[in-house]
C-alpha cells in the first residue's frame, strides 16, 4: 500500500504518524529482507531459497487477500474517517 492509498482514508489529525510509521516500515522490512534472503541463500542453496520465499509470499498474498480491511479499498470512507 503507498501513500496515495492511504493518505485519503487516514485523519488530517492522524496522517503524519500513518505516514512516518509506513516510512519506517519500509526502512526496517528492505534490509531485514536482504539479510533473510541472504542467509536462506547461504543455508539452503538458491533452490531452497526460491522456495521458501515462494511459500511465504503466497501466504503473505492469502492473507492480504482475506483481510476483512483491505476488501473494501474502492468503497466510499466511513463517516467517521472523514470528519
Amino acid at each position: 500500500m503507498n501513500a496515495n492509498q492511504t493518505a485519503p482514508r487516514v485523519p488530517d489529525d492522524r496522517r503524519g504518524s500513518a505516514m512516518g510509521t509506513l516510512n519506517a516500515l519500509y526502512l526496517v522490512v528492505a534490509p531485514a529482507g536482504a539479510f533473510v534472503g541472504s542467509v536462506l541463500i547461504s543455508t539452503a542453496q538458491i533452490g531452497g531459497a526460491g522456495l521458501v520465499l515462494t511459500g511465504a509470499w503466497v501466504v503473505v498474498t492469502a492473507l492480504a487477500l482475506t483481510a476483512r480491511p483491505l476488501r473494501h479499498l474502492d468503497g466510499e470512507v466511513k463517516a467517521s474517517l472523514a470528519d
